[in-house]
């Protein structure tokens, strides 16, 4: 089941109430959010923390005692103190929420306020479903919006950490009733409408649900008929009775064959019975009118109802007024909808002409593409829908609109037959789910984009962009086969085959081949000026700084970030790398100016926290780490390795493990740790294996901490490995590592060695190293 419903019908999928100063998100995973922000789980400063807060949120507004706390918290064995235990815990909840009257403190317990500063995304999902199916036999277009935003609150199973916990059962099954309620009330009420499509889908999630139950088979069986696919209604019917009879040994209910036979005779399915249809007797403009009211799924607006009829506002209005006074429509504070659900909205052929009539006139007013795609998709035009999704995702994936980009993608994907269009949505999908941290989704739609082109320039850019992501969460070698493989298929296509040069000059920084890499880069610029590329002078400066970075040139590298930084966009691909703002923090690190590091690694990562890149989380989590390692700030260093840890393993990121344990490591030499140092650094070389940037890096720490220990012997080989390094930037951590161990030796050429490693860090601009290299000479 897709983690928002909504999602595939392009339905809303809002974040949740955006007013309210704290947002506590209990369907799906759990999180917390302070704004637009999102309190990061280990602000709580640990999991028992964010189990009270959940149960305080499903007991919202009454008093959960310090005894039912406890006896929630450590079913199995209580602590020597559960009362102590349970006040430091609301005391973190407190710090966490950033106000602490959020909880108030009463006789032997606590409670969650209940009033509007705290929104808990199951109790307004549970209010829309109420609302909206109080609206079902009054106002159905009004009941499919109000259905159709609470299921976009639905991003999973409610306390999916809490899944064993006794007092998260009754909620778990209260909302999941709730959504099965939900998912049938929003058929039910898209059949009303007329959107035979959408009470499709809506029902078909229902019946995954649960399989047997009676309304949601029958709401899918009418809306397949409804529909026109009278053979798909017949199917699922007879799939359900068969499930009846395999798991319960029963028949359906009279009422339900009685809708079989319906359909089997081509009869209105759509409503429990026949009924005549008032509109028979009306105007066409009138018809007109009275179908755009029921398939238009929200309130019409005059504007909208003349645009759309091609009338006049003043004769839309009195055509609209005549058709109150007999009962057809009525008039709300948004506009015009259907007195109720058997309003006579015409025909199917008669609505079908009217979605796309409304289609073509909300598109040239610049509304949602998802809300014109669904119009376009009812209408009969399932290409033109998927057209227009794919290029709508496309842009918003440009812009960095990373939820619209999927919804469109979604929506697009959902369509009957999205065509050519596939490949696109599929990409689309699969960048933002590469930015989320989900590359295993990431991977397996590039893929199948792949398999759905024909054409070689296009399948280049996929390739490209598949070589870019096994390069940082796989192997390096297996990114440059497929780069080669981009390259091959561009052919004679100069925008392709130049970004699949550029593509694989980037890559060729870290295998290193830095000769290679410059002679792709230079044919990928000239090809890219050829076909217009607008990114063109940002791609020579973020490789340039590449560049400089790898080959161990760190004053330069930052130099050349400062023109990145100021850029407002960037190409695509480097989005998929680096993001250059934490790579410049990253580089002052090195150059030892740690405040400006600090500052731009944090401000990299809100940024990614707010558009939900967790890559490039990682990326700044694990190189603030080493910053605040470098600054005396151990605890805070080891918290921030950890979470970029987390992250790469959640997300699956070869580089991200290897870079976090690197922090890690770092950090535990900071605190004085060599045992757990050396851990963390053998973890790092095991992650590294194929990427060789971290693989040397790793290796000089770990003789380095060896030889703080004394085992010189075996620190010898790891350190004389970064030291011969590829790559110039691992060289001088390997240089250093080396005069340390001649040091220990006391082996006359340690001043002299040391010496030279001070020359060539001060010459790069690897200033972090000066102090300690000064002292060995």
């Amino acid at each position: 089941m897709p983690m928002t419903l909504s999602r595939e019908l392009g339905a809303p999928d809002p974040a949740g109430p955006q007013l309210c100063p704290v947002q506590i998100r209990l369907l799906g995973r759990f999180a917390v959010y302070r704004g637009e922000v999102r309190v990061a789980p280990r602000v709580f400063g640990g999991r028992q923390a964010r189990r009270l807060l959940r149960l305080l949120a499903v007991r919202r507004g009454t008093l959960v005692s310090k005894d039912a706390a406890a006896e929630a918290l450590w079913a199995d064995r209580l602590p020597a103190d559960p009362a102590g235990n349970v006040e430091i815990l609301v005391s973190r909840i407190r710090g966490a929420l950033g106000d602490r009257s959020l909880i108030e403190t009463g006789p032997a317990g606590y409670t969650l306020v209940g009033d509007d500063r705290i929104a808990v995304d199951a109790e307004v999902f549970a209010a829309g479903v109420a609302r909206g199916r109080a609206l079902l036999d009054t106002d159905a277009g009004a009941a499919l919006g109000a259905l159709t935003e609470a299921l976009a609150l639905w991003r999973g199973e409610p306390l999916l950490e809490d899944t064993d916990a006794e007092w998260a059962r009754a909620p778990r099954r209260r909302w999941a009733d709730a959504l099965v309620q939900a998912l049938d009330g929003a058929a039910t009420a898209a059949l009303a409408v007329g959107d035979a499509g959408t009470a499709a889908s809506w029902a078909r999630i229902a019946c995954q649900r649960q399989p047997l139950r009676e309304v949601s088979a029958l709401l899918l069986v009418r809306a397949l008929a409804a529909g026109g696919d009278r053979a798909a209604a017949l199917t699922a019917f007879d799939a359900f009775r068969a499930r009846l009879g395999e798991e319960l040994g029963v028949d359906p209910s009279a009422a339900a064959l009685a809708v079989r036979q319906r359909v089997l005779l081509d009869e209105d399915a759509s409503a429990p019975g026949p009924r005549p249809g008032r509109g028979a007797v009306l105007a066409e403009s009138a018809r007109d009118l009275l179908a755009l009211v029921s398939v238009l799924g929200r309130p019409a607006p005059v504007g909208l109802a003349a645009a759309v009829t091609g009338r006049g506002l003043r004769e839309t209005l009195a055509e609209l007024d005549g058709l109150r006074r007999t009962g057809f429509v009525r008039a709300t504070a948004e506009g015009w909808v259907s007195a109720g659900p058997g309003g006579a909205g015409g025909g199917p052929q008669r609505r079908g002409r009217v979605h796309l009539l409304v289609a073509e006139t909300l598109q040239g007013r610049g509304a949602d593409p998802i809300e014109v795609a669904m119009h376009l998709r009812a209408g009969g035009a399932h290409e033109g829908a998927a057209r227009l999704l794919a290029a709508a995702a496309d842009d918003r994936l440009r812009r960095i609109r990373d939820e619209e980009a999927l919804r469109c993608a979604q929506a697009g994907l959902a369509q009957p037959a999205p065509g050519p269009h596939r490949s696109t949505l599929l990409a689309v999908r699969a960048e933002v789910y590469r930015r989320r941290g989900q590359l295993a989704r990431a991977r397996a739609d590039l893929v199948s984009a792949l398999e759905d082109t024909a054409a070689h320039p296009d399948r280049s850019r996929l390739l490209a962009r598949l070589a870019i992501l096994e390069t940082r969460s796989r192997s390096t070698a297996l990114g440059d086969e497929l780069a080669k493989l981009a390259i091959a298929e561009a052919g004679a296509d100069a925008a392709a085959r130049g970004q699949a040069l550029a593509a694989a000059a980037i890559i060729d920084l870290t295998l290193p081949r830095f000769g290679r890499a410059r002679r792709r880069f230079r044919q990928a610029q000239a090809l890219l000026e050829l076909a217009g590329d607008p990114h063109g002078a940002a791609r020579l400066a973020y490789w340039r700084s590449m560049a400089s970075f790898m080959t161990g040139r760190i004053a330069r590298a930052e130099q050349e970030l400062n023109l990145l930084v100021q850029l407002p966009l960037l190409p695509p691909e480097l989005l998929r790398l680096w993001y250059p703002r934490t790579s410049r923090g990253y580089a002052r690190v090195f150059l030892g100016r740690l405040d400006g590091a600090l500052a731009d690694i944090e401000a990299a990562l809100s940024w990614a926290r707010s558009v939900d890149h967790p890559a490039v989380q990682c990326n700044c989590l694990w190189q603030r780490s080493e910053a605040l390692a470098a600054v005396g700030a151990v605890d805070r260093a080891l918290d921030s390795a950890q979470a970029a840890l987390e992250l790469a393993r959640r997300m699956g990121h070869a580089e991200g493990l290897a870079a976090a344990q690197r922090g890690l490591g770092i950090a535990w030499q900071a605190a004085g740790d060599g045992g757990r140092a050396e851990l963390a650094f053998r973890r790092s070389m095991a992650a590294a294996r194929r990427v060789p940037l971290f693989a040397g890096w790793a290796a000089a720490r770990l003789g380095l901490v060896l030889v703080q220990q004394g085992r010189l012997d075996e620190a010898a080989p790891m350190i004389d490995a970064a030291a011969a390094h590829a790559i110039p930037l691992v060289r001088h951590e390997g240089r250093w590592a080396y005069a340390e161990l001649l040091h220990a030796r006391a082996d006359p050429a340690a001043t002299r060695v040391a010496a030279d490693a001070l020359q060539a860090a001060r010459s790069a601009g690897h200033l972090a190293l000066v102090p300690r290299l000064a002292a060995l000479t």
